[in-house]
């Protein structure tokens, strides 16, 4: 057990061989271990066979055993063995524990059949053993999975009902299906929701639900300001934006005409150690230049060449177009040379 504990599940397996040669017989004890050492090597169906051995020898593993087999069939999406594992409990007369049950509705979720969730749920309901809110978690999870977030927000409500405390994971679960079903408005009254159990939002809920907004924003050209009150939440708290968070905004503040916030959280992007994607400063410099501030869009280009990147044809071109438009044949050419010295051909040439 100790060497179970110690996450070194093959050291534990090679002791147990040794057992008969001491003239000793495994025990219930001794199964219970082997079993949990299979599921923790990812080998659930040589934890089945060591349990078919150990009800062969009239020896009955306990409940923490069981659930740990049917956890890990079901974790693989092979609901039928779980199943089967289960089965093996009311015939032994061993009790599942809301635990066991929370392992099977993670595992029915995860293969797609919510329905069948939801109706083992109310099962549970009915029995003498109490939902917690891992029970409901999963199936929320597994509703929100499948773009049914307002029926996963009732089965919330209905947990709240009951006494139950949701943690921040479960708000998530939320926040993530309404932001995959571009419903990120739905994502707010959620964080508000947290806010009033006193459940602090994590790195997660912030991220979500900016992600949600963004892409909304990028699609239907609305919501930008509340992205970026979010975007400064999560700048005043100690998390670390990931590049992808700050490649989203930087695009949605530029597509909405914010384009110096855009340049400042570029700024603020690289001092954080990450380097920009060309898209991104592209997104700017095509920002600066619909302003006709070409200065600005032109140490977005130096920017690019001081982070080691090389810019783009659509870069050069953005610049090349811009300065033509305002009449800067020279400076066009000069930044058409830069782009050939670099071995880019744009498709833009400076007007003559």
């Amino acid at each position: 057990m100790a060497l179970l504990v110690a996450n070194e599940p093959n050291l534990a397996l090679i002791l147990c061989s040794d057992i008969s040669s001491h003239g000793l017989t495994p025990d219930s004890c001794t199964f219970s271990i082997i079993i949990k050492c299979h599921c923790k090597r990812n080998d659930p169906d040589e934890a089945k066979r060591v349990l078919d051995r150990m009800l062969e020898n009239g020896l009955k593993p306990n409940v923490a055993t069981l659930t740990m087999l049917i956890n890990s069939f079901c974790k693989r999406g092979r609901l039928q063995k779980a199943f089967e594992a289960f089965e093996v409990m009311e015939r032994i007369g061993c009790r599942p524990t809301v635990q066991t049950y929370n392992c099977l509705l993670k595992g029915l979720c995860y293969v797609g059949r919510v329905e069948e969730a939801y109706e083992l749920l109310e099962d549970i309901k009915k029995s003498s053993i109490a939902p917690d809110i891992y029970t409901y978690t999963a199936v929320m999870d597994g509703f929100c999975k499948v773009g049914r977030s307002d029926e996963a927000m009732e089965l919330l409500n209905e947990a709240l009902e009951t006494g139950l405390t949701p943690s921040a994971v479960t708000f998530n679960t939320l926040l993530e299906g309404y932001s995959k079903e571009g419903r990120p408005l739905k994502g707010i009254g959620v964080l508000k929701k947290m806010e009033q159990r006193n459940c602090m939002p994590d790195y997660i809920s912030y991220s979500t639900l900016l992600h949600g907004l963004c892409r909304k924003f990028l699609k239907e050209n609305d919501l930008l300001e509340d992205a970026y009150q979010m975007f400064e939440k999560m700048n005043k708290r100690p998390y670390v934006i990931d590049h992808r968070t700050y490649s989203l905004v930087i695009q949605a503040l530029s597509m909405g005409k914010k384009v110096d916030d855009a340049l400042a959280s570029l700024h603020q992007l690289i001092r954080r150690g990450y380097i920009p994607r060309i898209n991104t400063m592209n997104s700017i410099i095509r920002a600066f230049c619909a302003e006709g501030k070409i200065d600005k869009a032109f140490s977005v280009l130096v920017l690019m060449y001081e982070t080691h990147k090389i810019p783009s044809r659509i870069s050069y071109d953005l610049m090349i177009r811009e300065l033509n438009r305002q009449g800067k044949s020279l400076e066009a050419c000069n930044v058409y040379g830069a782009a050939l010295v670099r071995g880019v051909v744009p498709i833009k040439k400076p007007q003559q």
